[in-house]
């Protein structure tokens, strides 16, 4: 039970190697967030907390997510709502809440608390001098405020061009920041992921600190995109260090590990997401494939149920809602259909939804129409080698041939990957 606000101000404990091995923690004191340095005490139990008598007090150094498989023991739905903080001490603890947004509200004391936080300010705002169309100046000034005119109107090549030429003139640190910055953008924009992260490197090399989540999110999504998922996660772990409620690396980082089939992983993080209040149709939508690719069909029901709801026009959550339930077998073969009808009628050039579709209809004896779906789908994409196997088992059936071949899976949607 947690409730910072509250009279009582309690969180189960997790015993860790070196700590005491019962304990009750309490914020009773830490409500509104606590100066930098106030130090946290522990209890034996709750009764010893309802009395105040402390068994001890420790002073928060570190706070930190745990891993998929970290929670010291705890089922997978506690694992998820518990999180780990060192002290001064040596002793480190994991705490568990009764729900995600108490979960949050405690990192969020404690980050404070200790320090961890820190205050952050993007480029764009840095710099906005440098970018403004009457920024003014010469030596290679005017350039950067050019560039970043042909970026917001889409004109990424010759804006790149103008930036290697002004980095040439320019001499200020600031104003070769903000170049190197400006030229990132420009070169992911064009998906010249390796020259992006170069210039981003060299931003992040002139930028204040102030500016570094922003870079280093930039330098993960350029090394993400590249493959160099390991790299990509160890900087993303770098900004959650400072700031493990940031919800931008979170999402970063579960859409990667969506692209490599960590599903676990992605869970973890999007649930997070969730609950830091920055949902969306795609993300549900995402949680519902983690669920599905988890065999865990029921909560990837209710994920994209909940895709839809937040966006009733969302073509992928029906597509894959479509995929859920055909896995409950015939009884649920109707509303699967109607689900894939409907992602269709939303997205009628997906072919993957065609597909999955005509599959179903193979699977329910529906041969001619099958065979149409899966022709739709290789006129949207010749190369589609799912829909051909399945087009050929279809005309086999259709004509009598005896042909005993399994199907194709059906094909999920995720949600777009962000920059």
């Amino acid at each position: 039970m947690l409730s910072l606000s509250g009279a009582t101000s309690l969180c189960r404990y997790v015993p860790t190697e070196g700590a005491p091995a019962s304990v009750a923690l309490s914020l009773r004191t830490w409500w509104p967030p606590a100066p930098q340095g106030q130090v946290l005490a522990y209890y034996e139990d709750l009764g010893a907390a309802n009395k105040k008598k402390p068994k001890g007090q420790v002073s928060i150094v570190r706070v930190a997510h745990l891993g998929v498989g970290g929670g010291a023991g705890l089922d997978e739905e506690k694992s998820s709502r518990a999180f780990g903080f060192d002290t001064k001490e040596n002793k480190s603890f994991v705490v568990y809440a009764d729900t995600m947004a108490e979960k949050l509200q405690w990192m969020r004391v404690l980050c404070r608390a200790c320090g961890q936080a820190r205050d952050e300010v993007s480029i764009e705002e840095r710099y906005k001098s440098l970018l403004e169309p009457d920024g003014g100046g010469g030596g290679g000034v005017t350039e950067i405020a050019e560039a970043a005119a042909l970026i917001r109107g889409g004109r990424h090549a010759p804006a790149a061009e103008k930036l290697e030429e002004s980095l040439s003139k320019l001499e200020g640190t600031d104003e070769r920041a903000c170049a190197f910055h400006q030229l990132g953008k420009a070169r992911c924009e064009l998906r010249d992921y390796a020259a992006a992260h170069e210039a981003f490197g060299q931003a992040a090399a002139l930028a204040p600190a102030e500016c570094a989540t922003q870079l280093q999110l930039q330098l993960a999504w350029c090394l993400w995109q590249r493959g160099c998922h390991d790299e990509a996660a160890a900087l993303y772990a770098e900004v959650l260090e400072h700031d493990p409620l940031c919800c931008h690396a979170l999402l970063d980082r579960s859409r990667m590990h969506l692209g490599v089939g960590r599903w676990a992983e992605a869970l973890a993080d999007l649930k997070m997401v969730i609950a830091l209040d920055c949902e969306s149709a795609d993300i549900h939508n995402d949680v519902g494939v983690c669920y599905f690719e988890l065999d865990r069909y029921a909560k990837a029901l209710a994920a994209f149920d909940a895709s839809i709801g937040a966006k009733s026009d969302y073509a992928p959550a029906y597509a894959n809602r479509g995929n859920c339930r055909k896995k409950q077998g015939a009884e649920s073969y109707g509303d699967a259909l109607s689900d894939y009808t409907r992602a269709i009628e939303l997205d009628s050039r997906n072919p993957k939804a065609y597909n999955n579709r005509g599959a179903l209809l193979l699977k329910m004896g529906k041969y001619a129409p099958a065979i149409a779906d899966f022709e739709l789908a290789l006129e949207l994409d010749p190369a589609y080698e799912a829909a051909e196997r399945n087009r050929a088992i279809a005309k086999e059936r259709l004509t009598g041939g005896g042909i005993t071949v399994t199907l194709t899976p059906a094909a999920f949607t995720r949600g777009a990957n962000i920059q």
